[in-house]
């Protein structure tokens, strides 16, 4: 009789092992890894609070660049391997490496992420004065895809970059620290939403609607018309030595004015403004600063424009990688040819870190729930972007998607595979299009957000810590 159990159990095992599990990748993790997660945690938290633009970002990834000996390339004599070095262009585009033993003509493993986030630009000429409500104004142009109801009602901060008519830059914050002031776009109180028919009647908010409130006390001149505009250009002017010209010239973004938190009784998730992209960013900046001297040259991209489809000389569209590229060859390498490059960037490999969509308890009938990526259940690979019939998308190459697989399959790190949204209703693109027209072997790799565009995005710390174990991995073995 137990020898038929037996027999029994052998056939049912037959066909377990042939299905696909996923589980919690909380459940992997050992006493050693949760703290490690945990503490990752807290330094991801930190510089989400601490750099919400692309200018913050990149000045932060310099920062902790230089901290762990790399040095700007044009300050390099020789390039050998285990050299650190890095590039920065315009206050935004970031490229650091460390060379390997390998020469980098033949190619290079690389992470790619971006630093834009969606959030509210303002208008070349944004302050008014509305007479009837007695209220200064910003006027603000959205920038990337947002939902524009979510962004009313919100503690938001201004965040500038501000070059003044005598050339001088000034950097500067207003709404982070607990003493200043935030900002908001007022809504509509819902007592005057009711029609005749005493139904709910909720009006469409527009991108021209979206004037944020930054002041409300007149000046004391009568000869001035628009006194309330006056005294905020006053203060200003006097704070920051600025006048109302000196807008047109300048990068101000509002951003959501709340720290990256724990959320959850439990703590196993953060909350914060811009996971999609910032922690991708900081993500592959722990990777890249982890490493010795690895076989092939690795390298971390930090591009902007992605969420307005990679447009503008910031963009991973713009030539800041063969730029890169030609410094590296022609000035310490002594090589410079098309063909080289070329051969370079077709015997490369490319991570495409971006964030991807989590299944969203009260919205699970916009996605395909077997074919989308669980909060906690590890790092998402994404075979394919771009929308409906895989439009404006990437879809990476079997060989190289299983030569991925098999790199964290034998470092035992938990990972999953989705696609963003059903079939004609959802899909995004990433900047994997852009290496793949280049030639590179590239392929969507991140970490399921909820909440995704929005001013509160929510992420699981697992998913953070096994993304950041990928990187590793992958930039030493892929």
């Amino acid at each position: 009789m137990a020898k038929e159990k037996s027999k029994k159990e052998n056939k049912e095992g037959k066909y377990e092992k042939l299905f696909w599990k996923k589980e919690s990748a909380w459940l992997s993790l050992n006493e050693n890894s949760l703290k490690e997660t945990m503490a990752l945690s807290e330094e991801l938290k930190q510089f989400m609070s601490e750099s919400k633009t692309e200018y913050e970002i990149a000045s932060s990834v310099i920062s902790v660049l230089k901290k762990n000996e790399f040095k700007p390339l044009n300050e390099i004599k020789n390039l050998s391997p285990g050299t650190k070095f890095f590039i920065e262009k315009f206050g935004k585009l970031v490229c650091a490496g460390v060379i390997g033993k390998q020469s980098i003509s033949s190619g290079f493993n690389a992470i790619a992420a971006h630093s834009d986030s969606p959030r509210l630009d303002l208008k070349p000429r944004p302050l008014i004065e509305e007479a009837n409500s007695s209220l200064a104004l910003l006027k603000t142009h959205y920038y990337g895809g947002i939902k524009k109801y979510q962004w009313m009602s919100t503690q938001l901060a201004m965040h500038a970059v501000i070059v003044k008519a005598n050339g001088d830059k000034l950097n500067f914050v207003i709404g982070e620290k607990e003493n200043e002031p935030v900002f908001s776009i007022a809504d509509l109180l819902p007592h005057v939403l009711k029609n005749k028919d005493d139904k709910p009647n909720q009006p469409k908010i527009e991108a021209e609607d979206l004037h944020i409130l930054v002041g409300s006390i007149p000046v004391n001149d009568k000869k001035v018309k628009d006194k309330i505009k006056a005294n905020v250009l006053n203060y200003l002017h006097e704070k920051l030595g600025i006048t109302e010209k000196d807008f047109v010239s300048s990068a101000i973004e509002f951003v959501p004015a709340f720290k990256a938190t724990d959320l959850g009784f439990d703590k196993s998730l953060i909350s914060g403004y811009g996971f999609d992209d910032k922690v991708h960013c900081f993500l592959g900046l722990k990777a890249l600063v982890s490493l010795k001297i690895p076989e092939k040259t690795s390298l971390l991209f930090i591009f902007d424009k992605e969420e307005i489809g990679s447009e503008g000389i910031t963009s991973a569209q713009s030539s800041f990688l063969e730029s890169c590229l030609l410094k590296l060859f022609d000035f310490h390498l002594n090589e410079n040819s098309f063909k080289k490059i070329t051969n370079c960037l077709e015997n490369s490999n490319i991570l495409s870190a971006d964030v991807t969509s989590g299944l969203t308890p009260a919205f699970e009938g916009a996605f395909d729930a077997s074919n989308t990526a669980l909060i906690g259940f590890g790092i998402s690979i994404e075979k394919t972007t771009g929308s409906g019939g895989k439009y404006e998308g990437s879809e990476v190459n079997p060989e190289f998607f299983n030569k991925i697989i098999q790199v964290l399959d034998k470092e035992k790190i938990i990972w999953q595979s989705g696609e963003i949204g059903k079939i004609d209703y959802g899909g995004g693109g990433t900047l994997a299009k852009f290496f793949a027209k280049r030639g590179c072997n590239v392929i969507d790799i991140g970490i399921p957000v909820i909440g995704m565009h929005s001013p509160l995005e929510v992420a699981s710390k697992v998913d953070c810590y096994f993304a950041l174990k990928s990187f590793k991995a992958l930039l030493e073995k892929m």
